[in-house]
């Protein structure tokens, strides 16, 4: 529906809004039809990101989240060993449309579409899930697009739009099998946005924000399959924010359980990984 005017009383999305969950009832009941629905219908939703209507326009999102959902639980039952299905395929012929569209919504202004872009990272984190690493969602040409996106999130206003882009970045790079080489040119930027996580009052960002120092702490000194550790980045620059952001929730006593435990393991891999870096800095 390119051609709807613009008259106060256009119902002209009520219509778009039907079509969209009718094709997600098509999704989730015939799964031997992905194949066709990538082919002919995800361009057209990919196509409509730009819809004028924001809750059309998340409902457009939505049902590419339940396709790549669908188009992942019908290949995790395909015999072990064998070739991925044709809608695998089809799925990740079109992960470069889609985040190039995703980032031109990400680009919206502050304070603008944050329910958008919220149901953004959301499909961002089913594409990952379907193509984890540097041949999926993270191929070397998207990844400094999406790591800007991400960035602006994690300084957004919006509480809950900061909490999916953390949550975003830490799947991410935990499913990530080259996470180091993937991740360590932008930890200098995105390591001061973590800790500024780690001091937010809403026990979720917090939780979260610890979270994500465990993995950078891991990400930025990597273990090769013999379990030593690979050097070559600065890592050492890390140990003390790092540390810093961890210190006071670790020491509070009147702090959320979560909090609690999520300090309390970003501690212990913090020291494993960076024990002879943060010296003194350590009680004896």
């Amino acid at each position: 529906d390119e051609d709807y005017g613009d008259e106060e009383d256009d119902t002209s999305w009520k219509v778009r809004r039907a079509a969209i969950k009718v094709l997600c009832a098509v999704v989730a009941s015939r799964p031997e039809l992905l194949e066709l629905v990538w082919d002919q219908c995800a361009p057209t939703l990919i196509g409509r990101f730009k819809e004028r209507e924001e809750n059309v326009r998340i409902d457009i999102i939505g049902s590419l989240i339940k396709l790549v959902k669908v188009t992942i639980a019908c290949d995790a039952s395909r015999v072990p060993g064998a070739p991925a299905g044709g809608a695998m395929a089809k799925l990740a012929s079109n992960v470069g449309a889609i985040v190039t569209a995703a980032l031109k919504q990400l680009g919206a202004k502050p304070g603008k579409a944050d329910k958008t872009k919220s149901a953004i990272f959301e499909l961002l984190r089913q594409l990952n899930k379907a193509l984890p690493g540097p041949d999926g969602l993270l191929s070397g040409e998207r990844t400094p697009g999406l790591m800007a996106a991400m960035a602006a999130s994690l300084q957004d206003k919006n509480q809950q739009l900061k909490l999916d882009a953390a949550i975003t970045l830490r799947q991410a790079i935990e499913t990530d099998p080259t996470a180091g080489a993937t991740f360590q040119p932008h930890m200098a930027a995105l390591t001061p946005l973590v800790v500024a996580l780690c001091g937010e009052e809403w026990y979720k960002l917090i939780a979260e924000g610890l979270r994500l120092v465990g993995v950078f702490v891991t990400v930025s000194r990597p273990r090769d399959a013999s379990g030593a550790f690979v050097e070559g980045f600065d890592h050492a620059a890390l140990a003390a924010p790092l540390y810093g952001a961890i210190k006071p929730r670790l020491a509070a006593h009147d702090i959320d359980q979560e909090i609690k435990e999520c300090a309390i393991g970003a501690t212990g891999t913090l020291v494993a990984w960076f024990g002879y870096e943060l010296g003194a800095e350590l009680p004896p």
